[in-house]
């Protein structure tokens, strides 16, 4: 700057120019879209922000054009490239259940698909019921045997995908009678007793054989290693 007498003074400023982050890119898997950029994620729907959408990923649930926006700590931010999402995309059908279990026992099959499965078609082999129409239905098989269980997730869409799993159903062991001889009890069963007095769990009581010390009612609950129990009916001991 120069005033009215000729004389001058020049004054300097630093500017820092920041660079961009790096643009972005989206993999769209089911349902499932993913940044490429772990921070600094905001979504957009056909181009009008996505109200909380701030993660990494995010699960669609409309048709339409999905980008986002990655901004980093000085405010710089990079757009990436549209990715269309139709809800044609098949489930990812998957369910969990367990895979070894008793007669008489209530197993639930719960789905965790993805992409927003609207129907559910369960198929049973070998067992009942045969069909489900449920979400996590409840089955319980009478027969011991090896079972293949399929899902069919449906979304609005028309869109599906089968995946099956086998679950084994193990026969429960004998039931086991109690043979009283003084107060000595002992069991038909020679391996994996568990001794009840008036059907509280005795702690210890482990072996075939039980000493009893006081005038009751005694079970024992026999279980095989994969879990099945049965129990034995009462026997009463008076000292």
């Amino acid at each position: 700057a120069t005033n009215s007498a000729g004389s001058s003074t020049l004054v300097s400023h630093t500017i820092t120019v920041n660079a961009s982050p790096s643009v972005p890119t989206v993999t769209l898997a089911g349902d499932t879209l993913t940044s490429s950029s772990t921070t600094g994620n905001q979504w957009f729907l056909n181009g009008v922000l996505i109200s909380g959408a701030t993660n990494q990923t995010y699960v669609a649930t409309s048709n339409g054009a999905y980008t986002v926006v990655v901004t980093n700590s000085f405010g710089c931010s990079s757009t990436s490239a549209a990715t269309t999402y139709t809800n044609n995309n098949p489930p990812v059908a998957n369910f969990t259940a367990s895979t070894t279990d008793c007669i008489g026992q209530s197993i639930t099959l719960t789905d965790n698909s993805s992409n927003t499965p609207t129907s559910w078609s369960w198929t049973m082999t070998n067992g009942t019921p045969a069909t489900s129409s449920s979400q996590n239905p409840t089955v319980n098989y009478s027969t011991a045997g090896t079972y293949t269980v399929t899902l069919i997730a449906t979304n609005s869409g028309g869109a599906s995908s089968p995946v099956s799993q086998t679950i084994t159903v193990n026969a429960s062991p004998a039931v086991p009678t109690i043979n009283l001889s003084g107060n000595t009890l002992t069991s038909s069963s020679t391996t994996g007793n568990q001794w009840y007095f008036n059907g509280v769990l005795i702690s210890g009581a482990t072996s075939q054989t039980y000493t009893a010390t006081s005038s009751g009612s005694y079970t024992v609950v026999v279980t095989k290693s994969f879990g099945c129990s049965t129990t034995s009916t009462s026997t009463t001991y008076s000292n």
